[in-house]
């Protein structure tokens, strides 16, 4: 329970606290389950305090200093703006815009905006929704974390910010996406769905550019007859007809891309282990690798406009051509043109979007990872130590039985 007098200096106000508390430095501050609901403790000084399990919902805690003991503490809708959390320990507090659920501790509604995390050890906590643009969160301890889209990140510092989490580059740890699907659900953290998503829209895409390349060339070889690739059309037609078939073809193609490359960039959230990060990471495609300097991400955004755009190339011949007259005496092609070139344009871009994605890295915790690899290795050393165990004990046997034969 907290200490009544303490308690007491503290309710009358924050001036009076902060002084109390610069003349007794020395005393510890017992605020366990305090009821502190509602209260104005706007820059108090709350440094190293026991605030374990206390209610501080809707409290005013604008620039406080609360690098303290918040276990199980409530601040549900709590305001922290400036607040410095420095050093806190903050374990299982959810900080999410949630409503309060039954036996556990939520911050719905927080706003961080501006905290000081620096250091702060906040493992396990559930990040969902939290407002964290400005926040300080260099070495902070991210481990068992769990973040979701609605987590506010911009401005945030100490943190690099990945397709599946953020990671702390201080620590070494992660926060994560840590989706779990609905049982009923097909998603999950498959690597495998992962790369054969990225693999069925890659080889879409090739298609989808070989078509370009053919139109583009015929145009400047000025070539009237041209042979469809993979013989989807036997005899060779003329160029014009090609390039309007390709605008139907590619954004038939292309409209699949990005439902295979959406799935596999949502697939990517799921992802926790390094093994997994390291393989769709790795991947070998321009529009889902991720490029950390500066250099080499702006020449990784002018391919990823190229490569998401290019089907444009068909639409750019038939009117530089001026071929789309032609289009007149075969309606049914016009008409069908008419209807593909939005579908053409809502992929291209739609296309574009998703692959700015993946200029994030897929992050994961390098401590919990070591852990698990140490782990692992124990349980090797025991399968080998046991199966050493078992060959000489079959060697015994084996003796035995010989010598027993011997004797006979």
């Amino acid at each position: 329970m907290a200490n009544k007098e303490q308690l007491k200096i503290l309710k009358k106000g924050v001036d009076g606290w902060n002084r109390w508390r610069e003349e007794n430095s020395s005393v510890e501050i017992d605020l366990t389950n305090a009821d502190l609901k509602g209260a104005d403790l706007k820059g108090a000084d709350l440094k190293g305090a026991d605030l374990k399990g206390a209610d501080l919902k809707g409290a005013n805690l604008k620039g406080a200093d609360l690098g303290a003991n918040l276990v199980s503490a409530i601040l549900l809708e709590a305001d922290l703006t400036n607040a410095n959390l420095q050093g806190a320990e903050l374990w299982w507090i959810s900080l999410t815009t949630a409503t309060n659920w039954a036996g556990i501790v939520k911050l719905a509604f927080g706003d961080l905006r501006g905290a000081d995390l620096k250091g702060a050890d906040l493992k396990g906590t559930n990040l969902k929704g939290a407002d964290l643009k400005g926040a300080g969160l260099l070495y902070t301890t991210l481990t068992g974390a769990v973040i979701d889209s609605k987590t506010k990140l911009r401005r945030a510092k100490g943190i690099t910010r990945g397709v599946n989490g953020i990671y702390s580059q201080g620590t070494k740890t992660a926060a994560l996406m840590n989706m779990t699907p609905e049982g009923d659900s097909m998603q999950g953290a498959s690597v495998e769905a992962v790369l054969d998503n990225l693999k069925h829209a890659r080889r879409l895409h090739s298609i989808s550019l070989l078509f370009a390349g053919v139109t583009l060339l015929s145009f400047v070889l000025h070539q009237e007859k041209i042979t469809v690739p993979f013989n989807i059309i036997k005899d060779p037609i003329d160029a014009v007809t090609f390039a309007g078939l390709s605008v139907i073809i590619s954004a038939t193609l292309m409209l699949f891309v990005t439902i295979f490359f959406g799935a596999a960039l949502y697939g990517t959230k799921y992802l926790t282990s390094r093994d997994s990060a390291m393989k769709v990471g790795q991947f070998p495609w321009v529009l889902s690798k991720y490029e950390k300097r500066i250099a080499p991400k702006i020449i990784s955004i002018i391919l990823r406009i190229i490569l998401s755009f290019h089907p444009f190339i068909f639409l750019v011949v038939l009117f530089l051509s001026g071929a789309w007259k032609n289009f007149e005496q075969t309606p049914i092609l016009l008409y069908s043109l008419y209807a593909f070139i939005p579908v053409l344009v809502v992929a291209c871009l739609w296309l574009f979007g998703l692959s700015l994605g993946f200029l994030r890295p897929i992050v994961f915790d390098v401590v919990e990872e070591a852990k698990r690899q140490s782990g692992e290795e124990k349980i090797a050393n025991a399968i080998k130590e046991q199966t050493e165990k078992i060959d000489e004990l079959l060697k015994l046997l084996q003796e035995r039985d010989s010598g027993q034969r011997d004797g006979k």
